[in-house]
């Protein structure tokens, strides 16, 4: 399969809560937040969710154990319409290291990556009735999170020995050739013993991207950062939240022992971002450290910017979630809370 598309790096963010790290305020520019509350859609289904991500006016979902791996809803009203893909390795089939890859969010395509096995980056067109395949797939090695448009990829290579992450740049006609590269935020501690090696990862960033725009959003640090790749090479054009360097973050950082480490905070993390053609909506989520399972010391907002990086609005939301996918027509957020049952989703329209 040729695809036409930029792709950007996949970043494995944690789905669940995490210890979120210190700094300058998260929002500054916002005015007064706006309250929020939600219609609740009940869901019919029983699916474990890994994965969802918004596709054409559709919701496809990545189930975690499912026999048929994708299950699609479609917008505004989160209508159950089927299910796609079986699990397993067999022609036509979806292995057991697969992805979902978002696209740009004009792409109206999904992708999806089959990591570890084949490499495998295939495309469909999603409708109310079928899933179907767009070509052949094409071969591409790393991780990706995003498929936007023209020739470039974006990767991330995690180079364990100097505990620290790159965004490279390549040219899709020169697969492996880097055009520019930078270190990201993204932190790693690593710590061996005789018979193994514990990896911990620490302020993940969620990527965002639309044409020649790559958006960052740090999980911890509750940095966003906005950058143009539209030259082949990294172009930082604005930043806001936390602007700490590397080093400083990794002071932050305690051992825990057993192989663990604490990034010390104040409560508050990104827990997901997602984006309509106008707006980015970033789910800032809150607990107390103190008592981090204490539901009602918990709490969620909805940040909004604009693609330029300016902040448009803050929406307080009336119940916990840290899961949240846009549908891009509407502008309305589809959340949920991944400690509990998929049973129901809660729907927030935002009036900005």
């Amino acid at each position: 399969m040729k695809i036409p598309y930029r792709i950007s790096i996949l970043a494995v963010a944690a789905l669940f809560a995490a210890c979120s790290g210190g700094g300058k305020e998260t929002a500054p520019g916002f005015s007064e937040p706006a309250a929020l509350t939600a219609d609740s859609i009940a869901i019919g289904q029983i699916i474990d969710p890994f994965q969802w991500t918004s596709v054409g006016g559709h919701c496809v979902i990545l189930g975690k154990s499912t026999e048929k791996a994708l299950h699609v809803y479609s917008f505004p009203d989160f209508e159950y319409r089927y299910s796609a893909l079986t699990r397993g390795q067999g022609p036509g089939e979806l292995g057991p290291y697969a992805f979902i890859i978002p696209g740009d969010v004009s792409s109206g395509r999904l992708f999806l990556h089959e990591r570890l096995t084949s490499n495998a980056l295939s495309e469909f067109s999603v409708s109310d009735t079928e899933l179907s395949l767009c070509g052949e797939p094409a071969i591409q090695k790393g991780s990706l999170i995003c498929v936007t448009q023209d020739t470039l990829v974006v990767k991330e290579k995690k180079r364990y020995k100097e505990e620290k992450c790159y965004t490279t740049l390549e040219s899709t006609e020169h697969p492996g050739m880097e055009l520019d590269s930078m270190v990201n935020y993204n932190i790693y501690k690593i710590k061996e013993s005789a018979n193994s090696i514990s990896i911990f990862k620490m302020n993940a960033p969620f990527y965002l991207c639309k044409d020649d725009t790559i958006v960052m959003a740090y999980k911890d640090t509750r940095r966003l950062d906005f950058s143009d790749i539209s030259k082949g090479k990294f172009k930082t054009f604005k930043t806001l939240g936390d602007n700490s360097t590397l080093k400083e973050l990794e002071s932050r950082i305690t051992d825990m022992g057993n192989g663990m480490w604490s990034f010390g905070g104040q409560g508050e993390f990104f827990a997901a971002a997602d984006a309509s053609a106008d707006y980015i909506y970033v789910l800032l989520c809150r607990y107390s450290p103190e008592h981090p399972d204490d539901m009602s010391k918990k709490s969620s907002s909805v940040l909004v910017y604009d693609w330029k990086g300016n902040e448009v609005r803050r929406f307080d939301l009336d119940k916990y979630v840290n899961m949240m996918v846009a549908d891009r027509k509407t502008g309305n957020l589809f959340c949920y809370d991944s400690a509990l049952d998929f049973e129901r989703v809660y729907v927030y329209r935002p009036n900005i």
